[in-house]
């Protein structure tokens, strides 16, 4: 078992078959509901759908919490999910619930089934109410960014920080110190599902010499923290042609995957930059503790705002790397 995702519209009825595979016998297998959805309701498929395939697919009384964990009675595996009734699509997830399959012998580990929007956003950060518990790191300054809550061109209710404090190494002309913005604590999870999928944000300029940028441009860093048995691992995406900002407006996107140029930081000026792996890339999205987006572009002050910070899910996760 692993997870699974799907997605769902306004009050769709979304049948979902549960996965398990037994290679060693040829046991009956049958799925146990462990965590229902947060949001919506979870039933089991009704005796006309499971014998005659009739609608109603779903049994009249939803699963309930005190029943758990709940054997599925689809011969299937299969159970009925349906959103909240007529609200909007999240911005991000409707929910995820929780499964473990059996061979009559030996209980599988928990798998989750994550139901997203019709987009397939896994999560997002659009910073309509507050700053998310975003935070700013590498500026003495300002540690925690401003919320503004008006429209600027594409962006609509966003955060921003500024640099107004330059420490310029006399070398080499650049930054000593360079800033970013921090995800909050929505994106401290496991999103091995964006494997293959997409990260993408709105930046935005209001001040600054962008015709004087630091080198190189760190733009997004990816940081597991449990990753190397608790070392740390962080993969970082320099800016390139696709994603070169030069002050204005600008909507950034980078693919999720070992081949959009992700690179393995390694913790030290002494080392090289070595291209990121299959499993490293994965390994780092299923144990994510946060994301960074660079703030500090120039070499002297600027003001830099981030909005609409969002993870699609990918297509599938290479078979050698799951975990």
């Amino acid at each position: 078992c692993s997870s699974d995702l799907k997605d769902a519209k306004r009050n769709d009825i979304l049948l979902i078959q549960l996965q398990g595979v037994d290679t060693d016998t040829a046991a009956v297998l049958t799925a146990h509901i462990t965590a229902l959805p947060s949001s919506g309701l979870l039933y089991q498929t009704s005796h006309n759908f499971q014998v005659y395939g009739y609608e109603p697919k779903a049994e009249h009384q939803p699963m309930q919490q005190a029943a758990l964990p709940l054997q599925v009675t689809d011969s299937n595996l299969q159970v009925v999910y349906k959103p909240p009734r007529d609200v909007f699509e999240p911005q991000g997830q409707w929910t995820r619930f929780k499964y473990r399959i059996s061979n009559g012998v030996n209980m599988s580990e928990e798998a989750t089934v994550i139901i997203t929007n019709a987009k397939r956003i896994l999560e997002t950060s659009s910073f309509i109410l507050d700053n998310e518990g975003w935070t700013i790191q590498g500026n003495l300054h300002m540690v925690v960014p401003t919320q503004q809550i008006w429209s600027w061109g594409p962006l609509n209710r966003y955060i921003d920080g500024n640099d107004d404090n330059i420490f310029i190494d006399a070398s080499t002309g650049l930054d000593k110190s360079i800033w970013h913005f921090v995800s909050g604590p929505k994106f401290s999870n496991s999103f091995h599902l964006a494997y293959n999928g997409v990260l993408e944000f709105w930046l935005g300029a209001s001040s600054g010499n962008f015709s004087s940028l630091n080198s190189p441009l760190p733009v997004v860093q990816l940081h597991c923290a449990s990753c190397r048995m608790g070392v740390g691992l962080t993969l970082i995406y320099f800016a390139d042609t696709n994603v070169f900002y030069k002050g204005g407006f600008r909507l950034i996107t980078i693919g999720l995957s070992e081949t959009a140029g992700w690179v393995v930081d390694p913790g030290t000026a002494a080392l090289p930059y070595l291209a990121a792996t299959r499993c490293q890339m994965l390994a780092v999205l299923s144990s994510l503790t946060h994301l960074k987006i660079l703030g500090d572009y120039t070499t002297w002050k600027e003001s830099v705002a981030v909005d609409s910070v969002v993870i699609y899910a990918g297509d599938g996760v290479p078979q050698e790397c799951q975990f």
